[in-house]
């Protein structure tokens, strides 16, 4: 087995924006060259319609605590570490006195919870990702702005890649060649 490749937990948690087959994102990015990635520099046509940067937190305890709401009761427990060797990572929704709404990597997808401040540290994470299903291509944004495009292999059949909005959770090297250098953990379930 390859050993899990260690990255900074904020981008780990950046958004990503998985797009079905038939549904088109507010503006699509210009097309690549299939199974390559293009490299220019973006134009101002190439300006994301989506926010410019999200928050996450980062677990810095053994044992971060996720509640119903900010004091409310228990609804989760989640190791500082994930099974893959992760730092705990979650994208932040919505902060309220001080406690931060975050999304969780659990059925059913797109479920949140409430973090103590005690418990993580902020990241602001300048990068997004626009995935399409139909297209098998990935749009990466930093601040906004369009840095490139990239082929990208999604779910099919019985393990279709869920559409919605949802955040990185780890970064992988496959084991098997079939899925190129990198594979992410994402927080939402097939």
């Amino acid at each position: 087995m390859r050993p899990h490749r260690t990255t900074n937990a904020a981008v780990l948690a950046l958004a990503l924006t998985l797009i079905a087959g038939c549904a088109q994102p507010e503006r699509e990015p210009p097309p690549a060259a299939p199974a390559e990635a293009t490299h220019e520099g973006p134009s101002e046509a190439e300006q994301a319609p989506a926010a410019e940067t999200s928050r996450a937190v980062t677990a810095v305890v053994p044992e971060v605590t996720v509640h119903d709401s900010p004091e409310g009761a228990v609804a989760h427990t989640f190791d500082q570490i994930t099974p893959s060797g992760a730092p705990l990572t979650f994208m932040v929704l919505a902060e309220e006195d001080g406690w931060f709404e975050v999304q969780l990597p659990v059925r059913p997808n797109g479920s949140s919870g409430w973090v103590s401040p005690e418990e993580v540290t902020v990241h602001e994470v300048p990068y997004r990702l626009e995935v399409s299903t139909a297209d098998n291509r990935m749009a990466l944004y930093r601040n906004g702005l369009l840095m490139s495009t990239f082929a990208v292999a999604t779910g099919t059949g019985d393990t279709p890649t869920p559409v919605g909005t949802y955040y990185l959770t780890e970064l992988i090297a496959p084991t098997n060649p079939g899925y190129g250098p990198f594979a992410y953990g994402v927080s939402a379930f097939s």
